[in-house]
């Protein structure tokens, strides 16, 4: 059965012709070896770390509340690196860059399936692949291109719906979401637009009954996974309205994830990363694609306008240190009708769409030069002046603006030095939450069971330490300012570090 809302489909535009499985293969190959061949091959700071601290001790449930478990991520996670073909901060690395790679031969399909054009798929994927932050999390240990890959296959259900009037695609696109749920709860933001798809339109073809608890039915079996926990959770006792809000929120969270309101500088920080990531034609072809009438049909036009509005919308207020790396649904989305404003572009006149071809292409050829100077414009123009985080051995500009994950080796250094001068069995003190996961990964892989992990102790305990003849270093917030009170004695620096003289 047909769509009443397909556009009619010129003889060899067929969204799936011959020869389009070897180009995106092609695609996916270049994401590929992109993101593999930059990934990180050492721990990391902050959640970074914390996701391979988990694999690797096989803790399955995070301290910082329900909605921060991950399950889906977790346990791809555990079988990449039970494989035990590199070590396990490069294998959690790796899985990020699977599925950002799998994320790009996605949108090269959905743009190919909305459009017929394979050089308009060529051109979303491409585009997508190397902007700045998508690029950044598929070369890191994230849960977010996870996310994203399953949010493509999710788009890529609702444009064969819009193509074919056929209501599995929506049922399959239930399915998808609820696994995506079991990964991240940021899917549950386009599940409204989903689900009102499938209510409004669905149901035309269908009996409602059906069309509701068929798609219900597999959303439940996709969102099992992460379900499980939040089950487990309840029947172990925890309080039913805090393990919700754990859930949805995770402990601590609920005020920024509640946010309505939008601050200037939040709103300039989000528009400017925006922009950074898309340095390109891609975001003037996005408002072209938004702005066609002939190529999508509506309703997959309004599956992407309303799914665009809620992760842009979430991520723009939600006022969080790491606020723009919840853009990446965003970029999915632009990409997507980034792609279908490129086939509009190519319709113009022979000459001038090979000088657009060629133009759009370069521009994006040439993105990876511009974050490559980034660190060293930025550093110029004092960008980080005040707001640097000055974490032992860390260049904040090259952590920040550089994409290719492979050259940051700070955490791994800074874990390295703590574990060697702590010996078997001194104290290694932080001061930055976000450093401990680093050194408890690296006192793990050294097998040191002996050192004991303090977060700022007062003098008193440093003295009880320092009595007992045990090394005490001292793992900085800033490299620069040592907050933690030495007792009786005295910090020297070495490096970055500092040791109890």
């Amino acid at each position: 059965m047909v769509s009443r809302c397909a556009p009619a489909l010129s003889a060899g535009r067929e969204p799936l012709r011959a020869g389009n499985g070897m180009v995106l293969f092609c695609v996916f190959s270049f994401a590929l070896l992109l993101y593999g061949g930059t990934a990180a091959r050492a721990i990391q700071w902050q959640d970074r770390g914390a996701y391979v601290l988990r694999v690797v001790t096989n803790e399955p449930e995070n301290t910082y509340g329900l909605a921060l478990v991950h399950p889906l991520h977790f346990h791809l996670c555990r079988i990449a690196d039970s494989l035990g073909l590199v070590p396990s901060p490069h294998a959690v690395a790796l899985v990020s860059s699977v599925f950002g790679a799998v994320t790009v031969g996605l949108v090269f399909a959905c743009v190919c399936a909305l459009t017929g054009s394979r050089k308009a798929g060529v051109y979303a994927g491409f585009t997508l692949s190397v902007a700045h932050t998508f690029w950044q999390m598929s070369a890191i240990a994230e849960v977010y291109t996870v996310s994203t890959a399953l949010l493509a296959l999710e788009i890529l259900c609702v444009v064969f719906y819009g193509r074919t009037g056929a209501v599995k695609w929506l049922w399959w696109g239930m399915l998808v979401n609820g696994l995506g749920v079991s990964n991240h709860v940021q899917a549950l933001l386009s599940l409204p637009v989903l689900g009102s798809v499938l209510l409004v339109d669905g149901w035309r073809r269908e009996a409602l009954f059906r069309v509701v608890a068929v798609g219900v039915g597999l959303w439940i079996v996709g969102a099992g996974l992460y379900g499980g926990y939040v089950i487990h959770a309840l029947l172990r006792g925890d309080p039913f309205w805090r393990t919700m809000s754990a859930a949805l929120f995770g402990n601590g969270y609920a005020d920024e994830v509640l946010n309505v309101s939008l601050s200037a500088r939040v709103a300039v920080v989000s528009v400017g990363f925006v922009l950074f990531c898309f340095p390109n034609s891609m975001l003037p072809a996005a408002i072209m694609g938004v702005m066609q009438r002939s190529i999508v049909p509506r309703v997959t036009n309004r599956y992407l306008l309303g799914a665009m509005v809620m992760h842009a919308g979430f991520a723009c207020r939600y006022p969080v240190a790491d606020q723009y790396t919840f853009f990446l649904p965003t970029y999915v989305l632009i990409a997507v009708l980034g792609g279908v404003g490129f086939a509009l572009l190519m319709r113009g006149p022979d000459v001038r769409r090979r000088r657009l071809l060629v133009l759009m292409f370069l521009m994006t050829a040439i993105t990876p030069v511009y974050y490559a100077v980034m660190p060293m414009l930025t550093r110029r123009m004092g960008v980080l002046d005040g707001i640097a985080r000055n974490k032992p051995y860390r260049d904040d500009y090259v952590y920040l603006f550089v994409p290719w994950a492979f050259v940051e080796r700070s955490a791994d250094r800074m874990s390295l030095e703590a574990s060697f001068m702590a010996g078997d069995d001194g104290v290694i003190v932080y001061e930055d939450t976000m450093a401990s996961f680093a050194i408890a990964y690296r006192l793990h892989a050294d097998r040191k069971s002996g050192v004991d992990v303090v977060a700022r102790p007062d003098g008193c305990e440093i003295d009880g330490y320092a009595a007992c003849g045990r090394n005490v270093v001292l793992v900085p917030r800033d490299r620069d300012l040592p907050a933690t009170d030495p007792g009786d004695n005295v910090w020297d620096r070495w490096g970055d570090l500092y040791v109890l003289r």
